[in-house]
C-alpha cells in the first residue's frame, strides 16, 4: 500500500470528511468515535456533539533523531469535519461550557480550523487558542490590561471580532 503523501493544509478545500480510511488534518484516520451531545428541554444544546479521532502522522523526518516513523495524533472535529483541537480543548469547550464551534476564517477556506463558538447556556461568544479560553458577552467592560486590547478599557460591541481578536492573541 503507498502511503500518503505528506500533509499541506493549503491543499485541501472547506471541511473534511471525516471517516476511516480518509486524510485528517495531520494524516490518515485510523480510528473515529462520536460524543453524543444533549439539549435541554428548550432545545439548547447543553452538552454539543464532536467526533474523536486518531490520526497517523507521517514522522519520517524525526526517525532519524530516534523517534517513531509514525505518530498516532489524538484530535477532535465537529460533525461539519472543521478542526477543534485536541481532547482536552474539545472536552472543554462542548461539554463542560456547551460551545459549538464554528469556522471563522472566511478568507482561508482550507485551514478549517474553529477558534470562535457560541454557547447557549450562557449567552457568550468564545474564543480560544492553545493557552487559554475566554468567554464574551455583548456590553461586558473590559479593563485596561485585559486581551485583546490591553491598553484601553472599552464595551463589548462585536463579540465575534473580540472573540477572534482574543483567539488570534493566544494562538
Amino acid at each position: 500500500m503507498a502511503s500518503l503523501p505528506r500533509n499541506d493544509q493549503g491543499d485541501r478545500i472547506g471541511p473534511l470528511y471525516i471517516h476511516k480510511g480518509k486524510r485528517g488534518v495531520f494524516g490518515k484516520i485510523t480510528w473515529v468515535r462520536k460524543m453524543p451531545g444533549t439539549k435541554n428541554r428548550f432545545g439548547h444544546w447543553v452538552h454539543v456533539p464532536y467526533l474523536q479521532v486518531h490520526e497517523r502522522y507521517d514522522a519520517t523526518d524525526w526517525h532519524e533523531w530516534g523517534r517513531p516513523s509514525e505518530i498516532v495524533v489524538k484530535t477532535a472535529y465537529t460533525l461539519r469535519g472543521e478542526w477543534i483541537g485536541d481532547y482536552a480543548t474539545a472536552f472543554v469547550l462542548c461539554r463542560e461550557l456547551g460551545v459549538s464551534p464554528r469556522h471563522s476564517q472566511k478568507d482561508q477556506p482550507s485551514h478549517c480550523r474553529c477558534v470562535i463558538g457560541f454557547s447557549q447556556a450562557d449567552c457568550k461568544m468564545y474564543g480560544w487558542g492553545h493557552r487559554g479560553v475566554a468567554g464574551f458577552r455583548w456590553g461586558d467592560e473590559k479593563e485596561k490590561g485585559d486581551l485583546p486590547e490591553p491598553e484601553r478599557g472599552y464595551t463589548i460591541r462585536d463579540v465575534v471580532k473580540v472573540a477572534l481578536d482574543y483567539a488570534e492573541a493566544v494562538a
